[in-house]
């Protein structure tokens, strides 16, 4: 599972690293090129809530 939360047009992924980050990423991009959805970069964030990178 991945732990994902929605609220109105906002979407949280939560990620233990990069790698499962771009992972999780990855059917978003298909789903955004199919269907002319756009992600808005001016409110998007990358969030690490610890000291590992």
């Amino acid at each position: 599972s991945v732990p994902v939360a929605f609220f109105a047009d906002d979407t949280v992924q939560l990620s233990a690293d990069v790698r499962c980050l771009q992972q999780q990423l990855s059917p978003v991009d298909l789903y955004c090129a199919g269907s002319c959805a756009m992600l808005n970069p001016e409110k998007s964030v990358i969030m690490s809530l610890n000291n590992h990178r």
